[in-house]
């Protein structure tokens, strides 16, 4: 039997606990769109570099296959176009590598700053000065032992 005008409005007041269902509706469609954003950016995100990693890949094994002796791209860099290629991309490498470092220095010194509230400049030099003194003192006995503390 199908139920009348009358019992679907008893039925829909009955779901919502007597409440105005426009706004819990409302707010349920505001959350489920909020939702399926963030899986979308989410996953876009995690999916933004997929096609850099399989084509690395792939460059990879196919340098491996052509140049099976060559143990970094500008060994394979100098065989294949000369001398003043080489020192080209040694240039180009040198400076990708600085720029980086610094990237990741000075990111990692406002992340300091802002936790300890240590000013940024001394937190640039502060850091790399902690790194080397776990590197000279720690060695690979600290290595282990922090790969086993992230373990428990």
């Amino acid at each position: 039997m199908a139920l009348g005008m009358h019992q679907s409005a008893l039925v829909d007041r009955a779901k919502t606990a007597n409440r105005n269902s426009i706004v819990a509706l409302s707010g349920e469609t505001v959350l489920g769109v909020a939702r399926s954003l963030y899986l979308i950016v989410t996953l876009r995100y995690a999916s933004g570099a997929t096609v850099q990693v399989l084509l690395f890949a792939t460059l990879a094994i196919e340098l491996k296959r052509r140049a099976p002796n060559a143990h970094t791209f500008l060994e394979v860099i100098r065989a294949r176009y000369g001398k003043f290629t080489h020192i080209v991309y040694i240039t180009f490498g040198l400076m990708t590598n600085v720029l980086v470092t610094a990237m990741l220095l000075t990111g990692g010194s406002a992340v300091a700053s802002s936790l300890t509230g240590v000013p940024t400049a001394a937190a640039c030099f502060l850091l790399p000065v902690g790194v080397v003194l776990y590197t000279m003192f720690g060695g690979k006995p600290l290595h282990q032992l922090t790969l086993c503390s992230k373990l428990i």
